[in-house]
């Protein structure tokens, strides 16, 4: 129940954002600022001296909310940018093992990859291949790099790929602490060359 309420509060947040350019929480201050505004003209009951004390705690109270908001988004982008600074960071080359062809998956992170499953997905092609899965990798270290030779009777169909069209290549894996990451890829115009489209805590 609550994993559906925070996933619709951020696809509010998301098209609130893409509308507006302005995001959930500074919306709720501002509404709760307009009706501190509507109590003022409405409450007629009111002196003059309450209506500007009333005023000034209302005024004081949104500007501590508005500090409070963007300190606290100020700290988790400090929190993500140190996250990926210590998270591992797998991609793919093309290259050769013992004059045989092969992928090479290096983790140019700071940390340790875990539990590493990628597939190619040809799904985008015209002529749909179906590569097969790819075997579970346990751990690629940072910096290091790693041969498989998993799909070497099937590295010859890429060269059949027409000219304009392009496979993606998902890379799942884990940190130390079992944080989950993603690199998502995009075949180049050569036949090494892989663009990063995406890479993402999931």
């Amino acid at each position: 129940m609550f994993k559906d309420l925070k996933k619709q509060k951020n696809e509010l947040n998301r098209w609130l954002i893409s509308r507006t350019h302005t995001d959930l929480a500074s919306w709720i201050i501002w509404l709760l600022l307009i009706g501190g505004v509507l109590i003022l003209i409405f409450l007629k009951d009111l002196g003059i001296k309450d209506r500007v004390s009333f005023g000034v705690l209302w005024i004081t109270a949104g500007m501590i909310a508005f500090y409070t908001k963007e300190t606290y988004e100020l700290k988790q982008l400090q929190k993500k940018d140190l996250e990926y600074q210590k998270a591992p960071f797998i991609i793919v080359n093309r290259g050769t093992y013992d004059r045989m062809p092969c992928f090479i998956l290096k983790n140019v992170g700071k940390g340790v990859a875990k539990n590493i499953n990628w597939s190619i997905d040809t799904t985008t092609l015209t002529k749909k291949y179906g590569f097969p899965n790819c075997p579970l990798i346990t751990a690629i270290p940072s910096g290091e790099k790693l041969e498989t030779l998993a799909l070497t009777d099937w590295m010859h169909k890429l060269t059949e790929i027409p000219k304009g069209e392009f496979y993606q290549i998902q890379i799942d894996y884990e940190d130390c602490d079992g944080a989950k990451y993603r690199t998502l890829l995009k075949s180049g115009i050569t036949n090494d060359d892989y663009e990063v489209l995406e890479y993402r805590k999931r």
